[in-house]
């Protein structure tokens, strides 16, 4: 289903998501809200607006969309992805991987967490206007972004000196002609330490890929290089707000 506007909110549309709220919150049949052909959309909206749904309650993505378009609250424990059935992650992530041409999949054998962590990583870095996607896959990433605002991390005023072991992933050996991964390539660029920003170390990680014999591929460099980059910052290794890279220590 396409992303529901006020416009598209139908009378229809509406009694679908009374029916879901009428069995997701388990209501008793004098509890339930009417679905009967006398309700108007008029009227549905103003029973729908009573809700005071619970964080178990298991509606749908779409039931929740609608809901919050008419100004219901649609409360969960951890947010609105909490919500997300894992089938619907799990075909969202094999659109995107498809829909991207990315080589590595996105891995849909983790857990929830990681798995929108990933959706959410591919939707906003790698993939592209003109990128074909379900109506469905659109949904969940619009859920993501929803109830996963971007946070910046703070540089550290006065880091202690620490001398750590290189925590770059070690990929499987490069299955194209290429004498080395795309994450060896982010490294190697990391380690150079020209660059100010994460989308131009993407650029150069590309670059060398392609040098070392591989096929570039911007998408797929970008998405290796922010893998790199989320690894670095972790262990402390960088810093990045936002898009700029303020501190590297390799």
């Amino acid at each position: 289903m396409a992303k529901l506007t006020k416009k598209t909110l139908t009378k229809a549309v509406l009694l679908e998501v009374a029916a879901d709220v009428n069995v997701a919150c388990g209501f008793a049949e004098e509890d339930m809200i009417p679905t009967g052909a006398d309700m108007t959309k008029a009227k549905l909206i103003d029973e729908l607006k009573t809700l005071e749904l619970e964080p178990d309650d298991a509606i749908s993505a779409q039931t929740a969309e609608a809901l919050i378009l008419i100004g219901v609250t649609v409360p969960t424990a951890d947010g609105a992805s909490e919500g997300i059935a894992r089938d619907a992650l799990v075909s969202a992530a094999e659109d995107l991987s498809e829909a991207c041409e990315l080589k590595e999949a996105i891995d849909t054998t983790v857990d929830d967490d990681t798995l929108k962590a990933d959706i959410l990583e591919v939707a906003t870095d790698v993939m592209e206007e003109g990128d074909e996607i379900s109506d469905s896959t659109r949904e969940v990433i619009d859920i993501l972004k929803a109830d996963s605002p971007e946070e910046e991390k703070p540089a550290d005023p006065d880091p202690e000196p620490e001398e750590k072991k290189d925590p770059a992933p070690k990929p499987t050996a490069p299955k194209t002609g290429a004498t080395m991964t795309r994450m060896d390539a982010a490294v190697e660029v990391f380690k150079a330490g020209n660059v100010t920003s994460v989308k131009d170390a993407a650029k150069q990680a590309d670059a060398l890929y392609a040098k070392s014999g591989g096929k570039g591929n911007e998408k797929e460099s970008r998405w290796a290089t922010k893998v790199v980059v989320n690894v670095l910052c972790a262990a402390e290794l960088m810093t990045v707000i936002g898009d700029n890279i303020t501190d590297i220590s390799l």
